[in-house]
């Protein structure tokens, strides 16, 4: 039965909401497909690096346009934040990194 008030309201207004459990998530058809999952597992090997390139040390500076001699209220940082000199990744711990992280080379 129409009535004159249809256009302006919908059922889904007064139909009430079903709370769903937090772990009630439902896996779509399309995420399970065996195309997908082969495909998933051979781009898990992909060494992001080889995609994008490799990450550029964050200037901290440079972020938040300061010069580097100028008088700043942050506080002194330590060497862990800094990771040049001896701190420096040296290329046996990346290649043990793609190691790890099962990325093929």
């Amino acid at each position: 039965i129409e009535s004159d008030y249809s256009d302006e309201y919908s059922d889904e207004e007064f139909t009430p909401t079903v709370k769903r459990k937090k772990n009630d998530f439902r896996i779509p058809a399309w995420a399970t497909t065996p195309e997908l999952l082969r495909g998933l597992e051979s781009q898990s090997r992909v060494n992001p690096d080889r995609i994008f390139g490799k990450v550029r040390p964050i200037r901290v500076n440079e972020i938040f346009n300061r010069r580097e001699d100028a008088d700043t209220r942050r506080r002194p940082r330590n060497s862990s934040m800094i990771w040049e000199g001896n701190d420096a990744l040296t290329a046996d711990d990346e290649l043990e990194y793609i190691r790890r992280m099962g990325f093929d080379q």
